[in-house]
Formats: structure tokens, sequence, C-alpha cells
């Protein structure tokens, strides 16, 4: 890794929390938050707001370990 270089770990709990009517968060809007450089406070309030108020069914961790300084 390399100074300001990220990692990004998840239980299945982020990709499988549903919406309203079922819809998976998935990996792809996983996958773009995270890319997009939002701090794992951020990815995890987009899931919130995600489910809509729904029932969460599982866990729902993440974890970021940075090298260096990370914004």
């Amino acid at each position: 890794m390399r100074p300001g270089e990220r990692i990004v770990v998840f239980t299945d709990g982020v990709t499988e929390a549903e919406d309203r009517s079922g819809e998976f968060y998935g990996d792809a809007r996983l996958e773009s938050s995270v890319l997009s450089g939002a701090s794992v406070e951020v990815v995890f309030r987009n899931v919130q707001l995600f489910m809509a108020g729904a029932a969460s069914t599982d866990d729902c961790t993440l974890l970021e370990i940075c090298y260096g300084p990370c914004s």
C-alpha cells in the first residue's frame, strides 16, 4: 500500500441491505460509494438512506484501514 490508500472491509449485511421493495443495496452501489472516496461514515449513511426506514435483517459492518493520511 502507498500512503493515502485504504482497504474497506464489509459484511454481507451491507450489500444485502434491502429497501422497502426488497431491492438489495448491492455490490455496484457499494463499489461506487467507496471508489468515489466517500468515508465509511458516508457509505453507511448512504445504506441507511437507501433502506428508507426498512427493517434491518442482518448486521451492517464497515471497516476502513488507511495507510498514512487518508481523507
